[in-house]
C-alpha cells in the first residue's frame, strides 16, 4: 500500500490570547508610566525641598556669625553658665532660634567643643560627640566656607538637617564656628501627599485599563475569527470563511484569507485527485516489486548501515530455513548465526567496505542442523544522489548440485575400482578352482586326520576367497535390471523378515509405514530386495542390544522416498564421507562392497541415497526412486 499523504499539523492553541497580551502590556506600561513618573516628581520635589532647607539653615547660620561678637566668645569658658555674657548671648541664640523655627543652635570650636548651645543640653566645654558625623563639612567650615549635612534620622524617629558656618574676629581671624539643626518636616508633607494621591492615582490607572481593554477588543475579535478559521481549517480541512466587519486593515485581511481559502479548496480537490493517481501507481508499482522478489527462487537480503535486515523473502526463508517475516527488524548476525557466520561476515564486509562480491561458493548451517552450501553475491546499496545507505547478498542454493557432483565422483571412482575388480577377479577365479579341486582329492586321498584337517580348513578358506571374488564380480559388472512395476508394501515386509530372521537372537521392534493406495514402482524386485537387505543388516548390526527398525514411505517431490531409520550407535563423524566407498568397512569381517553395491543398484534405478546419523541416537537412510506410472496398489 502507497504511503499516507502528509496532513497539516495541527497547531496547539495560544497558552495567552491577543487580549490577555494587550492588557498585560497597557498594565505594565501604564504602571510603569505612573510609578516611574511619580517617583521621579517626587525625588525632584524632596530634592528642590532639601535644597531649599539647606539654603536656610546656611542663611540663618551666617546671620549668627554676623550678630555674635567674636570678643566675646573668647571670654566664655566652663564655669561662666550664670555669667552675665554668657546669658546674654544665650538669650540672642535663643531669640533667632524661636524667630527662624529651628530646633538648635550652638557654637563650637575647632576641637569640637561647645561654647554656646540654645538647648543648654551640652554644657561650655564638653565635646559635642554629634559633630564627629559631619567631618567632611566641617572641614569645609574650617576653610572658611559654609556646608550643610544631608538628612539623618533623630532620637525621635524623624529627620533633620545641619547648617554650618564660620565665625572670624576682627582681624578675620577663624576663631569659633556656629551649627543650626532643623528637622525636615516637607518630607512629612510629601509623604502625606503620596497617600493622599495614590487613590486617585488608582482609580485613574483602572479606567485606562478599561478603556485600553474596549479598545484592544474591537481589534482582537476580528483575528480571534481569523484564528479560529485557520484552526478549524487544519483540524478537518473544512474551508470555512470569516465574515467582514470592518474596512480598515484587519477587513482587507479577512478578504485575503476568505480569498486564499477559495484557491487553497481549488488546489486541494486538484491535489486528491494527483494523489489518488499516485497512490495507485505508487501501489501497483510495489505490489509488481514485491511480487517479483517472492516469487524468484533466488534468496535476497537487505540490510541497512547497523546491519539491521530490511528485506527477506521468502526464498531466503526457504533456504535457510528461517521464518522471513520474524527476520525483518532484527540485526544479520543475531538471524543467521553470529559474526562467525560466513554469510554474515560477507554482509558486514559488504556494509563497512561498500564493495562488490560475487560467486562466492559457503558451507551454511542452518538454525535446524540441517548443513548447505550457497553461492553468493552482495553488493552495497545507494539512494539517489548515490548516497549509501546499506548492503545485500543475493543467494542460490547449491547443495543438490553438490550432492549431485559427489555421487558424481562416487560413481566415477566406483567404476575405476570395478574394471580393477574384475580384472582381479578373473585372474584370482581360476588360480582359486585349481586350489579347492586339488584340496578335495588331497582330502579323499590322505587318511592322516592332521592332514584332512588342514585340507578341509584350506577348502573354507578356498571358498570365502570365493564368495569375495563374486562380490567383486557383482560389483564391478553393470546390474542388469528386469524392471517391473511392482508393490512396495510386501517387498519391504519380506525384506525385514529376511534381516530379522538372520539375527534371531537381537530383539529388534520392525514397523513399516506406508500410505494406502502408494503407487506402484518400477523396479527390479530381486536386486532392489538385495540392496535394502544390505541397509537393514546393518541397521540390525548397529542395534546389538536390540532397538527399534522403522521402514517409511512417502511421496517426495514426486518421487517416492524410503527412510530406514534404527536406534544404533550412528556412524562416527570420521568415516561418513567413506561409507560408500569400496572396500572400506569399519566391521571385522566383510568386503566393504555392501553399500558400494547397493549404491550402484539404487543409481541404476535412477535413485538418489542419502544419510543421517547421531552418535548414540541412530542412523536414517534415504533412498529416492522415481515414481512408474500413475497406477495403484
Amino acid at each position: 500500500m502507497g504511503k499516507k499523504p502528509n496532513l497539516p499539523k495541527v497547531l496547539p492553541a495560544p497558552k495567552r490570547s491577543l487580549l490577555v497580551k494587550f492588557i498585560i502590556s497597557y498594565s505594565v506600561m501604564i504602571g510603569a508610566v505612573f510609578f516611574i513618573g511619580g517617583g521621579i516628581l517626587f525625588y525632584h520635589i524632596q530634592r528642590v525641598l532639601d535644597e531649599e532647607l539647606s539654603r536656610r539653615l546656611l542663611g540663618i547660620s551666617e546671620i549668627v556669625a554676623a550678630t555674635v561678637p567674636p570678643s566675646y566668645l573668647n571670654k566664655i569658658h566652663p564655669g561662666d553658665e550664670h555669667s552675665y555674657l554668657f546669658n546674654h548671648l544665650l538669650e540672642l541664640l535663643k531669640k533667632i532660634q524661636a524667630k527662624s523655627h529651628v530646633k538648635d543652635i550652638f557654637i563650637f570650636d575647632r576641637e569640637n567643643r561647645i561654647i554656646i548651645d540654645a538647648d543648654e543640653e551640652v554644657q561650655i566645654g564638653q565635646i559635642y560627640l554629634f559633630l564627629k558625623l559631619d567631618l567632611t563639612e566641617l572641614d569645609e567650615v574650617w576653610k572658611g566656607k559654609t556646608a550643610s549635612s544631608i538628612l539623618y534620622k533623630g532620637d525621635d524617629g524623624k529627620f533633620y538637617k545641619s547648617g554650618y558656618a564660620p565665625i572670624y574676629d576682627e582681624e578675620g581671624h577663624l576663631v569659633a564656628a556656629v551649627g543650626v539643626e532643623a528637622g525636615a518636616d516637607f518630607l512629612e508633607i510629601v509623604t502625606t501627599f503620596k497617600k493622599n494621591i495614590f487613590l486617585p492615582a488608582l482609580l485613574i490607572f483602572f479606567f485606562i485599563i478599561f478603556v485600553s481593554w474596549l479598545i484592544s477588543r474591537s481589534i482582537i475579535n476580528p483575528i480571534k475569527q481569523l484564528v479560529s478559521a485557520m484552526d478549524r481549517l487544519g483540524q478537518d480541512q473544512s474551508y470555512s470563511k470569516v465574515p467582514v466587519t470592518t474596512r480598515d486593515e484587519i477587513g482587507f485581511l479577512s478578504n485575503c484569507f476568505n480569498q486564499m481559502i477559495d484557491n487553497i479548496s481549488e488546489k486541494d480537490a486538484l491535489l486528491k485527485e494527483l494523489y489518488h493517481k499516485e497512490q495507485v501507481r505508487a501501489n501497483t508499482f510495489e505490489n509488481y516489486n514485491k511480487y517479483i522478489l517472492e516469487s524468484i527462487s533466488t534468496g535476497v537480503i537487505g540490510v541497512d548501515r547497523s546491519l539491521i535486515i530490511t528485506t527477506f523473502n521468502s526464498a531466503a526463508g526457504r533456504i535457510l530455513e528461517i521464518p522471513s517475516l520474524e527476520s525483518r527488524g532484527k540485526p544479520c548476525f543475531s538471524v543467521l548465526g553470529g559474526d562467525e557466520n560466513r554469510l554474515s561476515q560477507i554482509l558486514m564486509e559488504t556494509v563497512t567496505g561498500q564493495k562488490e562480491s560475487g560467486g562466492i561458493e559457503i558451507p551454511f548451517v542452518t538454525p535446524k542442523g540441517t548443513h548447505k552450501w550457497l553461492q553468493v553475491s552482495s553488493a552495497p546499496l545507494y539512494e539517489k544522489e548515490n548516497e549509501f545507505v546499506g548492503g545485500s547478498v543475493i543467494f542460490i542454493d547449491l547443495t543438490h548440485v553438490k550432492k549431485l557432483q559427489e555421487e558424481i565422483k562416487i560413481k566415477e571412482r566406483l567404476a575405476a575400482l570395478g574394471e580393477m575388480s574384475a580384472q582381479v577377479a578373473h585372474e584370482i577365479r581360476n588360480p582359486l578352482g585349481a586350489i579347492e579341486l586339488n584340496a578335495e582329492f588331497l582330502e579323499r586321498k590322505t587318511e592322516d586326520e592332521k592332514s584332512k584337517v588342514l585340507t578341509r580348513n584350506i577348502i573354507e578358506e578356498v571358498k570365502i576367497l570365493n564368495r569375495i571374488v563374486t562380490d567383486f564380480l557383482a560389483f564391478a559388472r553393470e546390474p542388469r535390471l528386469n524392471k517391473k512395476k511392482i508393490s512396495l508394501g510386501p517387498l519391504l515386509q519380506k525384506t525385514a523378515d529376511m534381516a530379522c530372521a538372520a539375527y534371531q537372537k537381537i530383539p529388534v521392534h520392525t514397523k513399516i509405514s506406508i500410505p494406502p493406495d502408494f503407487p506402484l514402482i518400477e523396479l527390479d524386485e530381486n536386486e532392489f530386495k538385495k540392496a535394502l537387505l544390505n541397509f537393514l543388516l546393518n541397521a540390525i548390526e548397529a542395534m546389538p542390544r536390540g532397538g527399534d527398525l522403522a521402514l517409511t514411505v512417502e511421496s517426495r517431490d514426486g518421487a517416492c522416498a524410503i527412510l530406514i531409520s534404527d536406534t544404533g550407535s550412528g556412524i562416527p563423524d570420521a568415516v561418513k564421507t567413506r561409507i560408500f566407498n569400496p572396500f572400506f568397512t569399519t566391521k571385522e569381517t566383510g568386503t566393504g562392497l555392501g553399500l558400494a553395491i547397493a549404491h550402484k543398484i539404487i543409481a541404476g534405478h535412477y535413485g538418489t541415497l542419502s544419510f543421517t546419523s547421531q552418535a548414540d541416537k541412530g542412523t536414517t537412510f534415504l533412498i529416492t526412486i522415481p515414481f512408474s506410472s500413475g497406477e495403484k496398489t
